[in-house]
């Protein structure tokens, strides 16, 4: 399932969008054909910046680095509510 929507996901990446605009692309595109998908995205890029997208669900993720060692737990929210 994944792996369909990698692809593009990868080309918006290599194209310069940022981890933000690369999440909701991607899944923005599983929206359209699956809108009930229950499940998150996450991207980060080598310069350290980061982004999570969810679908009718909360998701959260832990992030530290080299240069912030403690551990930041990143809450996300569905950026579009979920029709049941």
């Amino acid at each position: 399932f994944v792996r369909c929507f990698f692809g593009p996901f990868l080309h918006g990446r290599r194209q310069g969008a940022s981890p933000r605009q690369a999440v909701e692309d991607a899944l923005g595109r599983i929206r359209r054909k699956y809108p009930k998908f229950q499940g998150a995205l996450l991207a980060l890029d080598k310069l350290g910046r980061h982004a999570g997208d969810t679908n009718c669900m909360n998701f959260s993720y832990s992030l530290a680095s080299a240069a912030s060692p403690d551990v930041q737990v990143i809450q996300v929210s569905p950026s579009v509510p979920c029709s049941v």
